[in-house]
């Protein structure tokens, strides 16, 4: 290849998955302690972040108490909302989306009020957990969405990894400038689901995650907040 840097080493890794180059690289972000055996630490980063530090200090100054640390969302709040951000944007396939949220909701409601993490930057450290934490959170991109985003807060919960939310803007910050969508050359269609089928207002209805989107927005207009309930209960706001 003719990719060339000043900075980085350049190593040319054959497709996990040869016919989804997505998911292939969700491997390689995911899988730090198989893909970088050699290292105690490591950093990962998005191809649309640039780092406006010295790698070594951002160490330094970040991997202090956690071995996993992660920024946090600053323009979304919550799982449930980075669900409807994913849905709403046609990010992937609405019918893995709707089954993951479904899954979750009945399975571990509480994360879906948790607050969303920014997986663009991922500092982590060497450990058992981790490298647990890394498995499950791969499972889940294979079983449900690719969108990893989704799925990291329930890995976090599921193997209780201790970990830090970063709090800085993801656009920009004392560490990092996140680069335009037209200046990193992405697709037309930026990344979204395209599919044939021709989804009709009543099976746009006919799951759960769409009829809570209905109610979350007619609940918005009144001022109510909305609350994830287990499949069996009800919401504490009624």
């Amino acid at each position: 290849p003719n990719l060339r840097s000043r900075y980085w080493e350049i190593v040319v890794i054959t497709p996990r998955y040869p016919s989804d180059p997505i998911r292939s690289a969700r491997y390689i972000k995911i899988r730090s302690t198989r893909m970088l055996p050699g290292y105690d630490e490591t950093l990962w980063i998005d191809n649309r972040v640039v780092l406006s530090v010295d790698p070594t200090v951002l160490f330094e100054r970040v991997m202090v108490q956690s071995d996993f640390v992660v920024p946090g969302h600053s323009f979304r709040e919550t799982v449930k909302d980075e669900f409807d951000a994913v849905l709403d944007q046609r990010l992937d396939d609405p019918r893995r989306v709707r089954r993951q949220f479904g899954d979750y909701r009945a399975n571990l409601s509480s994360i879906l009020n948790m607050p969303v993490l920014w997986t663009a930057i991922i500092f982590r450290r060497k450990c058992d957990k981790v490298s647990e934490l890394e498995d499950l959170w791969h499972e889940q991109v294979l079983l449900y969405s690719r969108r990893d985003q989704l799925s990291i807060s329930y890995a976090i919960a599921m193997t209780g990894v201790a970990y830090e939310a970063l709090d800085i803007d993801n656009h920009g910050s004392h560490m990092h400038t996140w680069v335009t969508a037209s200046r990193a050359g992405r697709v037309f269609n930026g990344g979204r689901w395209v599919s044939d089928t021709d989804y009709g207002p009543a099976a746009l209805f006919a799951d759960y995650t769409n009829r809570y989107r209905l109610v979350r927005g007619l609940r918005k207009l009144i001022d109510r907040p909305v609350v994830v309930a287990p499949r069996e209960g009800k919401p504490a706001n009624g």
